[in-house]
C-alpha cells in the first residue's frame, strides 16, 4: 500500500470511477488502465488488495507513475494575438467579462493600430512562421471594416516575411450575413460562434441591448454554417447554475444540424448565476450523462465532436511545453481598440496589467515576468502535484485572480470541474479507442 499511497500522493496514479467503471490513470504517461470499481474503491478506502498492489507494482516496474525530470527553459516568444477591435457589442449578456468596466465605447480599431500590431507580433515572433490572430470584442462584426483591412494586409505582410497569418473571429453570430460568411470561407478564417442552447436558456442571458432575445437571429446565422461548413467553426456555450443541466442544450444544437460543440462554464461571483460547491456533485452527473451521450453521438455520427473531450492519449504535446498554461502575456497578448497590450482580453484595460502599446513595443516587463511566472506550472503550489496537471497547464490566471484575487491561487470550483471534465474526457477517448478497434 506504501507505493500506491505514495503514487497518489504525488499525483502520477489517479483511480477514479465514472460511470460505473473503474481505472488507473497514470498522468506521466497519459496512459489509462481499466480497474474494477471495488478496487478503486479499496484503493481510496487505503486497503487495496494484494493483486491491486502487485498489478500496480507491476506497471511501476515497467516505468509507469515514474515521473521524471523535467528540464524547461522559458524560451516562449509571441505568436498570438487577441485583437479586440472594439469593445462595443449590440448584445448586453450579465455573465460577459466586460459587463460593468468603465472603458464601454463604441470605438474601433483602426488601420494604423493593425498594421503596428501586425507589424509587433512580426517582430517578436522570431523564426516561427505560422502566427495567430483573433478577431474579439465586443462585437468584433461592429468593425467589419477594419477586419477586412487587416486579412488584406496579412496577406502582403506574408509576401513580404514569408510568414503565415491563422486568423479566427469570436462572434455572437447576430450580426452576420451571407456575404460576410462566404468572405470568411474564403479567407479560411475560423469561427467561435456563441451561442447557449435550447431557445430558453440561451434568451436567459444572450439578449440584445435593447433587452430583446436573440435566439432566432444567431441560430438564423449559425445554422447555414454548421450545414456548409465541415471543418472550421464550432458553437461555443456557455453554462450557469441556471442551465445546469446543460446536456439538453448540446442535444438541442445537434438537433439543429449542428456538429461542432463547446460548452464552458461561467466564471461569475453572481450567486445566481455561479457556481459554488454543492452544485458539484450535479455537474459531475450531468457529465457522466453527457459523456455516455456523446459516445452514443460518435458511434452513429464521426465527424461530431464535443470540443472538451478530444484529449490526445498518444500524440500530446511534450512535457515541456505541459509546463505551462494558456501563455497570457508570454506567448499571447491582447491589443486594445487604442492599441495597448495586455496578457489577455480578461485583462483588457486594467492599467496594473498594462504591458505596453503596438507603437512602443513592451515597456512594463516586469507584468512580463509575472506573467512567466503564472503561467509556469511549477509556480503554483496546489498543481504541483496534482494529477491533472499534464492536461490542465495549470488554469486561467485571469480566472485565479477574478476568484480569489490571486494570480498564482487556482479557483478550487473551476480546478473541480476541470478535473470532472478530464475525467470524462478519458473515459470517452478510453471507450472511442475500444469501439474503433471493435470497428477494425
Amino acid at each position: 500500500m506504501d507505493l500506491v499511497k505514495e503514487l497518489i500522493q504525488l499525483g502520477t496514479l489517479h483511480c477514479f470511477i465514472w460511470n460505473q467503471e473503474g481505472y488507473l490513470f497514470d498522468s506521466t504517461s497519459n496512459s489509462v488502465f481499466s480497474c474494477s470499481v471495488q478496487d478503486i474503491l479499496d484503493i481510496k478506502e487505503e486497503h487495496p488488495s494484494l493483486e491491486t498492489i502487485q498489478d500496480i507494482q507491476e506497471l511501476y516496474d515497467h516505468g509507469y507513475f515514474q515521473e521524471k525530470p523535467v528540464h524547461f527553459e522559458d524560451n516562449r516568444i509571441y505568436k498570438s494575438l487577441c485583437l479586440i477591435m472594439t469593445r462595443n457589442c449590440n448584445f448586453r449578456c450579465p455573465y460577459c467579462f466586460e459587463k460593468g468596466k468603465s472603458n464601454f465605447s463604441e470605438q474601433v480599431m483602426e488601420p494604423q493600430v493593425v498594421q503596428k500590431a501586425f507589424e509587433f507580433l512580426v517582430q517578436q515572433s522570431g523564426n516561427r512562421r505560422v502566427l495567430e490572430c483573433d478577431f474579439f470584442g465586443g462585437e468584433p462584426l461592429l468593425a467589419w471594416e477594419s477586419i477586412q483591412y487587416a486579412i488584406a494586409l496579412s496577406k502582403k505582410i506574408e509576401l513580404e516575411t514569408g510568414k503565415r497569418f491563422r486568423f479566427s473571429l469570436t462572434t455572437n453570430a447576430s450580426l452576420l450575413t451571407p456575404e460576410m460568411t462566404d468572405y470568411l470561407y474564403r479567407h479560411d478564417i475560423s469561427l467561435i460562434l456563441s451561442q447557449d442552447g435550447t431557445p430558453e436558456n440561451h434568451n436567459r442571458f444572450r439578449i440584445s441591448s435593447q433587452g430583446k432575445p436573440t435566439y432566432e437571429e444567431v441560430m438564423g446565422a449559425i445554422l447555414p454554417i454548421s450545414q456548409t461548413w465541415k471543418e472550421g467553426y464550432y458553437v461555443r456555450g456557455t453554462y450557469t447554475k441556471k442551465n445546469i443541466h446543460f446536456l439538453q442544450d448540446v442535444q438541442h444544437l445537434y438537433a439543429q444540424g449542428i456538429q461542432k460543440i463547446s460548452f464552458e462554464p461561467v466564471v461569475s461571483e453572481q450567486k445566481d448565476i455561479g457556481f459554488c460547491t454543492t452544485d458539484l456533485p450535479v455537474l459531475k452527473d450531468e457529465y457522466q450523462k453527457l459523456s455516455t451521450w456523446v459516445l452514443d453521438t460518435l458511434s452513429k455520427d464521426p465527424d461530431f465532436s464535443f470540443y472538451h473531450f478530444e484529449v490526445n492519449l498518444t500524440h500530446g504535446a511534450c512535457k515541456e511545453k505541459l509546463m505551462t498554461s494558456c501563455g497570457a502575456g508570454v506567448e499571447y497578448l491582447s491589443v486594445s481598440p487604442e492599441g495597448d497590450l495586455y496578457p489577455c482580453h480578461q485583462f483588457d484595460a486594467n492599467a496594473d496589467f498594462k504591458i505596453g502599446t503596438v507603437f512602443d513595443g513592451i515597456t512594463n516587463t516586469s507584468i512580463v515576468e509575472t506573467c512567466k511566472k503564472c503561467t509556469y506550472l511549477a509556480s503554483k503550489a496546489p498543481c504541483v502535484k496534482c494529477w491533472a496537471r499534464y492536461i490542465c497547464g495549470g488554469g486561467c490566471s485571469a480566472n485565479n485572480l477574478r476568484m480569489t484575487g490571486q494570480l498564482l491561487t487556482p479557483w478550487d470550483i473551476g480546478c473541480e470541474i476541470q478535473k470532472m471534465r478530464i475525467e470524462a474526457a478519458l473515459y470517452v477517448q478510453v471507450k472511442r479507442n475500444a469501439m474503433t478497434k471493435i470497428k477494425k
